[in-house]
């Protein structure tokens, strides 16, 4: 979370509103920074500059061998390279493979050099590529940048602008946040350098639209140093952006072979014992283990589980708001992969009555439990449920907007009407009401729940 750090320091000097240094048309936007020295955002305890990090990345590049299974891995992360860099030359110089076996930090770790000749200049990349953040280690030489405009040149060249993955806007035009449609004017990318220097030496930058408040889910982070004669540049892409790319999932520690492979020949005892084992990229992090458990709880559903067994998954958790609530939402993928039965058609009384029986630590997922119920158009009838647990006055958020979204049922308006809730729950009551009463007037779905009481 190092660039998060950075990112808060630089808000907090008061640069928010500094006028951007480029014309307005422009994709980028310079900001300086009196005392400006390039971040040290890396995943792990970073004491190097990005000169000192290339060579670390270039010497563990020679250190140990190389699984054949990551072949694959290794050629999605070639193509995955050209889509994020404008590098048509690339040739691979030497890869290896690594395994942290133990930890919460464990995983598959593919390391692979390549060598380019580009206009922009000619070097050398080093990919140091976890489970959990794909970090780019650069060396070039030939590469003029000593203005803004050569680095807006260099950027707008070195990156892939207006297509997938990166989605940078060249136009200077920022999308806005999913399910909002349309875009807003503005750069894309700011880049902060020292204030008063007569010469780039050294920068760091992201896109101003952040797609995950956690920086190495999802952005892209990176900063350039000029030194003896080179520029050294870092790039740490999230791994929100190889989905569709890779062939193994993000977040995920088996990657060679894919623990989707492995699990099909674990005794399910083994799988049990698995699920829940935390995951987490660095410490100071939320966790990312409900991908990795969907994965085994989809192996486990294939197989076949009882009731009992559900319930144990969705019980058998840290017992936190968010823990009950990931782990629901694992066993909703999980049995969804798995290709059997929906979960909400099978398991909603009882995982509700559990739920019930351990009180308002579990609102989340209950909410979650009847949103899966509500979407799409209401698929279980679950109408009753919802008001009887509002009558036992524990849970709110999710029976409430289950029956804003579903209920056409006139018994079900006035049950709601005349329903005591607590004060901070009474505008959501309200709107309930304002819905259903809108669901009344509309013209009735076929196997809409409520329709015709």
């Amino acid at each position: 979370m190092r660039r998060v750090f950075f990112r808060t320091s630089i808000l907090a000097l008061g640069l928010v509103g500094s006028s951007p240094s480029v014309g307005a048309q422009e994709p980028i936007e310079y900001r300086p920074i009196e005392g400006f020295a390039p971040a040290r955002p890396n995943l792990a305890p970073a004491p190097s500059l990005p000169g000192a990090r290339f060579r670390e990345a270039e010497a563990r590049a020679s250190e140990g061998g190389y699984d054949p299974q990551a072949d694959a891995l290794l050629a999605a992360a070639a193509k995955f390279t050209k889509m994020v860099f404008s590098v048509p030359s690339l040739a691979l110089q030497r890869a290896v493979t690594q395994r942290v076996s133990t930890g919460p930090q464990r995983g598959d770790v593919l390391i692979a050099e390549w060598k380019f000749e580009e206009p922009f200049g000619k070097g050398a990349v080093v990919l140091n590529d976890t489970p959990y953040c794909s970090t780019y280690d650069f060396r070039l030489r030939d590469c003029n940048i000593r203005t803004q405009a050569e680095l807006t040149a260099f950027l707008k060249t070195f990156l892939v602008w207006d297509k997938e993955p990166l989605h940078l806007r060249s136009d200077s035009a920022l999308p806005l946040r999913p399910g909002m449609g349309g875009a807003v004017p503005g750069p894309a990318v700011t880049v902060f350098l020292s204030a008063g220097s007569p010469a780039i030496t050294s920068f760091s930058g992201w896109p101003n639209f952040h797609r995950s408040v956690l920086s190495f889910v999802a952005d892209l982070l990176f900063d350039g140093l000029f030194e003896g004669g080179e520029w050294f540049l870092q790039f740490r892409v999230g791994k929100w952006f190889t989905q569709g790319i890779y062939p193994v999932r993000a977040h995920v520690p088996e990657r060679f072979p894919p623990l989707d492979d492995q699990v099909k020949s674990w005794s399910s005892v083994q799988i049990r014992g698995e699920v829940g084992n935390t995951v987490k990229p660095f410490e100071g992090v939320p966790e990312l283990t409900g991908e990795r458990d969907t994965i085994l709880i989809a192996e486990l559903a294939r197989r076949g589980l009882s009731q009992d067994q559900v319930l144990d998954l969705l019980t058998d958790v840290q017992r936190t708001t968010d823990g009950y609530d990931g782990r629901l939402i694992s066993v909703i993928e999980g049995i969804r992969a798995s290709g059997t039965v929906p979960f909400i058609n099978r398991f909603f009384t009882p995982a509700l009555k559990a739920y019930e029986g351990i009180g308002p630590t579990a609102a989340k997922a209950v909410e979650t439990l009847f949103r899966g119920a509500s979407v799409p158009r209401c698929p279980v009838d679950v109408e009753a449920d919802a008001l009887a647990v509002l009558k036992k006055g524990v849970f709110f958020e999710g029976p409430l907007n289950y029956l804003a979204f579903c209920s056409t049922s006139p018994e079900t308006l006035a049950a709601l009407q005349a329903l005591n809730v607590p004060a901070e729950w009474q505008r959501q009551r309200n709107f309930a009401i304002d819905n259903v009463q809108g669901n009344i007037k509309l013209p009735k779905r076929t196997g809409k729940p409520g329709a015709g009481r």
